[in-house]
């Protein structure tokens, strides 16, 4: 009877302490739209779907990160410039830019750009796979910056 009582109560707290880590964790949007007024060809908007890839990628660099969909989020981004003219790298550089803030309820905790650019990349599969490239490194510096999130920081290239 006492191993069940131990047992019982090593289930309880372990219940617990995924509730405090779920309590703890940054809400994230699966999906990140264009900013208004950016200027981001359509084939890139509806052919690339870099705006499920940063995410994606924030929540592989950052343990605390829980993807969500609608607007009940922590951080709030946006994509502000993604350039990538056809014809992969025989097209010059290709980058993704990306804007966030992170909210604690209604104060804002720490902002950033982030901008990464790739200059060539023969094997990356064309101009969607060079911008998913600049992708999956703007969420890999965006959840380092998660880690320690400051005001107005320049992640990636945007320095």
């Amino acid at each position: 009877m006492l191993r069940s009582a131990s047992s019982g109560i090593a289930l309880a707290a372990v219940l617990l302490g995924a509730g405090t880590a779920r309590a703890a964790s940054i809400r994230v949007p699966e999906r990140i739209e264009f900013a208004s007024g950016s200027s981001v060809r359509a084939a890139i908007q509806n052919e690339c779907g870099i705006q499920t890839m940063i995410p994606q990628a924030i929540a592989r660099s950052a343990s605390n990160v829980e993807l969500v969909p609608g607007k009940k989020r922590d951080l709030e981004l946006a994509i502000t410039d993604a350039h990538g003219p056809g014809g992969g790298v025989f097209s010059g550089p290709k980058w993704v830019e990306v804007t966030g803030k992170l909210r604690r309820g209604s104060k804002v905790v720490g902002s950033f750009r982030a901008k990464r650019v790739s200059t060539s990349d023969v094997f990356a599969g064309g101009t969607c796979g060079i911008l998913a490239k600049c992708a999956r490194k703007v969420g890999a510096d965006i959840g380092a910056w998660l880690q320690n999130p400051t005001m107005d920081a320049k992640l990636g290239d945007a320095r």
